[in-house]
């Protein structure tokens, strides 16, 4: 069954049976995964078709069931899941990814840990040269995301084994200790959203 917040707004309850659940999680990412034997140091690289390996991640699931852990949260990547993205007007999902995708939400659901799908970001490469950290969190990436999720979602819609959604991730707002994109083009458009909100310092605080 799927899982929803229970009438207190605080808790968790399976949404027909009204039983609690009480969520205990982890994030799945191997910081190595393996190639010809040896550790490639790399985020999340377990989606890239050379590096997938169904019978390791089985082990993760098993040994998060024993741990008696019932959330996983688990990344996709930009450069595997939209190959060949340029931006919001040309989203394609790669099928090879979705069906690496479904091959986990079926060991998920065979260790009753259910997922938390984070949105595809840069932890393993853009899909496209400009896509690199300078420009990855820039606004243009949005129309990305809202197309991707347009069309991943309804293909899981009935799939209760999905916990939730992180549709959009890591975005820079105001990080005063950081330069670059992040700091240049959000922190500005937000300042001037919170002194167009407040109209003052204590008000805002």
């Amino acid at each position: 069954e799927f899982i929803r917040v229970a009438a207190d707004n605080w808790t968790f309850e399976g949404a027909r049976s009204g039983k609690p659940f009480i969520p205990l999680g982890t994030n799945l990412v191997f910081p190595f995964s393996y190639k010809d034997g040896k550790p490639v140091k790399t985020n999340a690289g377990m989606w890239r078709e050379e590096r997938f390996d169904l019978a390791r991640l089985e082990q993760a699931f098993k040994m998060m069931r024993e741990l008696n852990v019932n959330v996983a949260k688990i990344a996709l990547t930009g450069k595997v899941f939209l190959p060949g993205v340029t931006g919001g007007e040309n989203v394609k999902i790669d099928p090879g990814a979705l069906e690496r995708f479904e091959q986990v939400l079926a060991l998920a659901k065979k260790y009753q840990v259910r997922l938390w799908v984070a949105a595809p970001n840069h932890w393993d490469g853009w899909p496209s040269p400009w896509w690199d950290d300078e420009v990855g969190e820039l606004p243009m990436m949005l129309p990305v995301l809202v197309k991707f999720w347009e069309a991943f979602t309804p293909r899981y819609k009935d799939e209760t084994a999905i916990f939730g959604y992180s549709l959009c991730i890591e975005k820079g707002v105001v990080v005063p200790h950081l330069s670059g994109s992040w700091n240049k083009h959000y922190r500005p458009k937000f300042v001037t959203f919170l002194k167009r909100k407040y109209a003052d310092l204590a008000t805002l605080n």
